[in-house]
């Protein structure tokens, strides 16, 4: 999937990865990977940037998951 696009997330950017953003500073969602008109350097998954949640852009989209629930005993 890497170089197809890039994958919007849940979280707000922040200054340290994996640290809670404070309401005031939630600007930007994140995105990771890379898309089909980026450089190499922003093709691999740990490539991450961000962008304001109604931006529009041509090489990004999400990853819809679907969670199984396990049957009933």
């Amino acid at each position: 999937m890497h170089g197809n696009a890039l994958e919007w997330c849940q979280d707000w950017m922040g200054t340290v990865v994996g640290e809670e953003v404070p309401p005031e500073q939630r600007i930007r969602r994140v995105f990771r990977g890379g898309g089909w008109d980026n450089a190499e350097y922003r093709c691999s998954s740990s490539y991450r940037n961000g962008d304001r949640p109604l931006a529009r852009n041509a090489d990004v989209g999400l990853r819809v998951v679907r969670t199984l629930i396990p049957d009933a005993p």
